[in-house]
């Protein structure tokens, strides 16, 4: 698994691959979208690599093994360099594990069946407003 990780730099396009990540306050880790002030930006050499990469760092920040790690009295914020030597453990640790695959898929499933009950949930909880509204105008 090659990669390459690196301070965004607001303004600058990447082309091909990349996503970013969160790294600063509480919740450093989190794989975003989108770029933000305070992220690194990962740049994989393949989409298999990107999955993979992501899965494991959004399980390092979702199971809180990142926190133990931030630093600052009052933004939090995690060096690159203890990122980068946090991540190789764990690529090292789990990446070449025979089960990881499944968990992948696994993992993937749940993450689509969460992303359904939120589209869900959001149509219900603006249904309900509009009912609400509807009540008060006496319609």
């Amino acid at each position: 698994m090659n990669y390459l990780i690196k301070t965004h730099r607001f303004g600058v396009k990447y082309k091909g691959l990349h996503f970013f990540v969160l790294n600063r306050g509480a919740n450093t880790g989190k794989v975003l979208k989108s770029e933000c002030p305070n992220c690194w930006v990962i740049i994989p050499d393949t989409a298999d690599c990107q999955d993979r990469l992501k899965t494991i760092i959004r399980s390092m920040h979702l199971s809180g093994v990142l926190r133990q790690q931030l630093i600052g009295s009052v933004i939090l914020f995690m060096r690159l360099k203890d990122f980068r030597k946090l991540l190789d453990i764990y690529i090292r640790m789990i990446g070449n594990q025979k089960s990881f695959d499944r968990q992948l898929i696994q993992i993937s499933k749940v993450t689509e069946l969460m992303e359904q009950y939120e589209a869900v949930r959001i149509k219900a909880k603006l249904a309900l407003q509009r009912l609400h509204i509807e009540l008060l105008r006496g319609d």
